[in-house]
C-alpha cells in the first residue's frame, strides 16, 4: 500500500520517523507532504520517507484568521489542491494525516478521491492550543478556542476510516464522543530500543556535574510543564542537601524568562541551572548524567491524555523517574515501578521526592533498574509498531 502522510508545518520529527520506517519495513511505500518556510528542495529524502515540500498559504494574520475558520468548519481550505494534487500524482493508496489541523481537509480529500484516511492525533489538541498560549492575543483567543477545537476533533474522528491516539487515555476520551472502540488505535511514542541501545552505549557522564546529584527537565518549556513548580521545589531541596542541582534543557522563549526571575527571586542561582536548547545529539548526554528524570506537569486535560517520550528516555536509561500525578504519568510509573508520584503543583510534596532518591541510593537504583527492564519487555517502539501495522491491515481487508 502506498501512504500519504500530511504533516503540519515542523521538522521530521522521531515519531513521524519512527512510523515511516515501521510502514517501510511491513512492506508499504511511504510518502510525505510537509509545509516547509524556509527551503528550496521540493523533494528529498529521509529515512523511509521521501518528502514533498510547500510554501505556506496563509502568511499574514488575517489569513491565518481565515484558515482557521474555513478548517474547523470543514469548508474548503487554501491546502486542499495542494493535498489533492500530491495524493493524485503520487497515487496515494491512503491518506495518514498527521496531528488535528489538517485533518479535516485530508478527510476531504480523501473522500473526494475515494481513499480512506488515518487521523493521527499526537495530542489532545483542543486543550493543547489553549495550554500552549500563555497570555493569548484577540486573534490567539479566537484560534485557541477550544469549544470549537473540540467539535471539529469530534468531528474528524467520526469521519475519518482509522484514527490514531498516543494513550489510552486518550482513546478513552474518543469514546466518550461515541467512535467505536475497534476504529481507534494506541500507538504510543515509546523509545526505540535499536536506538536506545546506540544512544546509551559508552557515554560519560557530563563533568561539569561530577559530585552533583542532578534532577533533570529535558523538552520543551512552557506554563502548563510545571517547570516552575520544580524550581520552586529546589528552594526546599536546598535546604537540606546543598549539592543537589536541577537542569533544565530546553529552548528559551517568552515563558523562560519568568523562569530566569524566579530563579533570581528564590536566589537559586547555585543549585538551578537552565542551559538553553541543545544539540539532539548532546540530549542523551544530559540523561546519562542525571541521578533522576523529572516530568512535572500540570493536571489539564492536555497533559492527562497524552505522554511525553521524555519518561521512557529515562527509564531506558535506568535512571528513576519523578512525575506528577497526571494518570497516563502514574500509571506508567506505578506499572513499571520506575519512580515517584507527586501531586502536580506541589512544590514540597516534589521536594520530598527528591529528597527521598537523594537520601536512598539502593530505592533509587531499583527504581531505574525496573524502568529498563519495562522498557525492554513492554514499554519500546516494538510494541507500538505492531499496533501502527495493525491499522493498515485493516484498512487493507
Amino acid at each position: 500500500m502506498k501512504i500519504g502522510f500530511i504533516l503540519c508545518e515542523h521538522p521530521l520529527d522521531v515519531r513521524i520517523k519512527k512510523e515511516a520506517r515501521s510502514l517501510a519495513a511491513a512492506g508499504h511505500e511511504v510518502v510525505a507532504i510537509v509545509q516547509e518556510r524556509d527551503t528550496n528542495q521540493t523533494v528529498y529524502s529521509s529515512d523511509a520517507l521521501t518528502v514533498h515540500t510547500h510554501k505556506p498559504k496563509a502568511t499574514t494574520e488575517l489569513a491565518r484568521g481565515l484558515f482557521f475558520f474555513t478548517r474547523v468548519c470543514f469548508l474548503r481550505t487554501p491546502l486542499e489542491s495542494t493535498i489533492e494534487k500530491f495524493a493524485r500524482s503520487n497515487q496515494i493508496d491512503a491518506i495518514h494525516v498527521h496531528d488535528l489541523p489538517n485533518s479535516g481537509t485530508a478527510i476531504r480529500v480523501g473522500r473526494k478521491l475515494g481513499i480512506p484516511v488515518v487521523s493521527d492525533l499526537h495530542e489532545n489538541y483542543p486543550a493543547a492550543v489553549r495550554a500552549w498560549v500563555g497570555r493569548p492575543s484577540l486573534l490567539q483567543m479566537l484560534t485557541t478556542n477550544q469549544a470549537l477545537w473540540t467539535s471539529f476533533q469530534k468531528r474528524c474522528v467520526h469521519r475519518a476510516d482509522k484514527v490514531i491516539v498516543v494513550i489510552e487515555e486518550m482513546r478513552d476520551l474518543l469514546l466518550t464522543y461515541g467512535v467505536p472502540k475497534e476504529k481507534v488505535f494506541v500507538v504510543p511514542n515509546y523509545v526505540d530500543l535499536d536506538y536506545l541501545n546506540k544512544i546509551s552505549t559508552g557515554r560519560e557522564p557530563l563533568s561539569d556535574y561530577a559530585g552533583k546529584f542532578v534532577v533533570s527537565y529535558i523538552g520543551h518549556i512552557g506554563p502548563h510543564r510545571g517547570v516552575d513548580v520544580a524550581i520552586k521545589a529546589m528552594a526546599h531541596v536546598a535546604e537540606k542537601a546543598s549539592d543537589v542541582v536541577l537542569v533544565i534543557v530546553g529552548g528559551e522563549n517568552d515563558y523562560t524568562k519568568h523562569l530566569h526571575q524566579l530563579i533570581d527571586d528564590l536566589k537559586l542561582q547555585h543549585c538551578v541551572q537552565m542551559v538553553g536548547w541543545q544539540p539532539f545529539e548532546r540530549v542523551p548526554d544530559f540523561v546519562a548524567a542525571s541521578n533522576a528524570g523529572l516530568v512535572p506537569h500540570q493536571r489539564n486535560p492536555h497533559c492527562d491524555n497524552t505522554i511525553p517520550n521524555k519518561l521512557f528516555d529515562y527509564m531506558g536509561f535506568s535512571k528513576p523517574v519523578i512525575v506528577s500525578d497526571a494518570p497516563p504519568l502514574v500509571r506508567i510509573t506505578n506499572d513499571a515501578q520506575a519512580g515517584l508520584v507527586f501531586k502536580a503543583d506541589n512544590p514540597f510534596e516534589l521536594a520530598e521526592c527528591i529528597l527521598r532518591l537523594y537520601e536512598n541510593a539502593e530505592l533509587a537504583k531499583q527504581f531505574g533498574l525496573n524502568g529498563a527492564a519495562a522498557v525492554k519487555s513492554y514499554y519500546n517502539w516494538g510494541t507500538s509498531a505492531a499496533e501502527l501495522v495493525k491499522v493498515y491491515e485493516t484498512l487493507s481487508h
